[in-house]
């Protein structure tokens, strides 16, 4: 039995909510003790009890038959920027730098934090996002992708 399977298993038996319950570390980072760290706990208790368990395993199902895009990004000659969190424990920094080589013009940024990074430094990504888009916008413009690269 694959990982994915195995979660299905343990969600079909206990519900999202104490699987959410048992990565939030990976999540969120280590438990400083802070208000910030027991809200964002909340936060990602709340998520998965109203994802309910139909649309956690369907999620998982989609993680599951997720199909790995990385080669084709040496075919899309416009530019990429991949963004995560230099403590990411489910999306390790080295999986950004993968994206960042895999496409011709590719480039990571790297940001502190962890997974669910986002939560605090949406005006930082946003910044980041701003600066890597006026540095490569009239790439933008004439980007395409390689019909045989689009899944319908």
């Amino acid at each position: 039995m694959d990982a994915w399977a195995a979660q299905e298993l343990r969600a079909s038996a206990e519900g999202p909510t104490p699987i959410a319950e048992s990565i939030l570390e990976r999540l969120l980072g280590p438990d400083d003790g802070t208000h910030r760290w027991r809200h964002d706990a909340d936060l990602v208790r709340e998520m998965a009890a109203e994802t309910g368990l139909q649309g956690f395993i369907d999620q998982l199902g989609i993680q599951r038959s997720r199909v790995d895009e990385l080669p084709g990004l040496a075919c899309y000659d416009g530019p990429v920027l991949a963004v995560g969190a230099v403590n990411d424990a489910l999306v390790p920094p080295g999986s950004h730098a993968a994206i960042a080589t895999a496409a011709p013009r590719g480039q990571a940024r790297l940001l502190p934090g962890s997974h669910m990074f986002v939560l605090h430094a949406a005006e930082r990504i946003a910044v980041e996002i701003a600066s890597w888009y006026s540095s490569n916008a009239s790439l933008l413009n004439g980007s395409t992708i390689p019909t045989a690269q689009i899944r319908s």
